[in-house]
């Protein structure tokens, strides 16, 4: 986590390659927690990717 927290302060200080970064960490955390939630492959996909 502590990788992630200093991306996050890196992107305050806008450090825009700390964006990939976050991304690269949560991305697949993000996916299957709304496929939990939506049951359906595809629409999480949509939610991941459309930045909603």
């Amino acid at each position: 986590m502590l990788k992630l927290e200093k991306a996050m302060q890196a992107l305050k200080k806008g450090d825009e390659t700390a964006f990939l970064e976050i991304y690269q960490t949560t991305h697949r955390l993000v996916y299957y927690t709304v496929y939990q939630i939506l049951k359906d492959s595809e629409l999480s996909k949509d939610f991941k990717f459309s930045g909603s």
